[in-house]
């Protein structure tokens, strides 16, 4: 049996499936990518999967390495402007389980298919419909990480916040190889009121989307948390964001050693 192949509508669907993979990610993940770079990466992979199409020579292991590998790749060091470092894995991951379920949702929904027509709004609804179950799987991991209110003192200067105990925040002082825990410079304010500029370290840190720059710690002189029981922390390094802290959620990223003392120095339990 024998198939007529237009290139150029399988490009064209397989453009826009991209672009519906790379819109996912990029929400997911949070990039500050823009729509032309999300076009680039899509045509790249487009590009690629009509390239295996029309040369019979890329066939069995080449194929599997070109489909699975490469389109994925590209399309997310070009379309998501993600660097090849440690947050790259888990854009390459984010990426392949978009097209996992964009392309799996349209194989159930397009047997419904009566016109060709009808093509494009199944194929919307399937990105609309992976977008929320994908979505709906983050929120749910969410809230399995440990949150918890935590008092910091500074001096006669105490707040307490909301806190969020992420494992995926890998900072540590480069001199005492402590972590260090995040805040916004607005709840630094509150606690230091005028925020030294010099006498301070400085701590370089990387964001997933490649952007990087240096951050001030301060020592804060013991701080609270209210977990199943309280734990205080002395002498806990904090670093200070000039962006607000997560989406309103929380106000502070927590760094702790479970398996060692809590951040690294004494603590009492109360």
């Amino acid at each position: 049996m024998y198939y007529e192949l237009y290139i150029d509508v399988f490009f064209l669907v397989n453009f826009m499936m991209d672009i519906f993979i790379l819109l996912i990610a990029k929400n997911i993940l949070k990039c500050q990518t823009s729509l032309e770079s999300v076009c680039s990466g899509a045509t790249v992979g487009a590009l690629l999967i009509c390239m295996v199409v029309i040369l019979p020579t890329l066939r069995g292991f080449i194929e599997f390495v070109i489909v699975h590998g490469m389109v994925v790749v590209l399309m997310t060091r070009i379309g998501l402007r993600i660097r090849f470092h440690k947050g790259f894995f888990k854009a390459y991951i984010v990426v392949y389980i978009s097209a996992f379920l964009v392309g799996g949702i349209f194989t159930c929904l397009k047997q419904y298919m009566r016109e060709g027509s009808m093509f494009w709004g199944i194929a919307f609804i399937s990105f609309l419909l992976a977008q929320v179950i994908f979505r709906f799987l983050v929120s749910v991991n969410k809230t399995k990480e440990v949150q918890c209110e935590v008092l910091l003192v500074n001096g006669e200067n105490q707040i307490k916040v909301k806190a969020i105990i992420d494992t995926g925040n890998r900072l540590k002082d480069s001199i005492t190889g402590k972590p260090v825990s995040i805040i916004s410079k607005e709840t630094a304010k509150e606690l230091w009121k005028e925020i030294p500029e010099e006498g301070i370290r400085y701590i370089p840190y990387c964001t997933l989307e490649g952007k990087g720059g240096v951050l001030p710690i301060l020592t804060l002189e013991k701080m609270c948390l209210f977990l199943e029981e309280e734990v205080w922390v002395l002498k806990a390094f904090i670093a200070v964001c000039e962006d607000k802290i997560g989406t309103g959620e929380y106000e502070m990223i927590l760094k702790l050693e479970w398996d060692k003392t809590l951040n690294g120095d004494k603590y009492m339990k109360g």
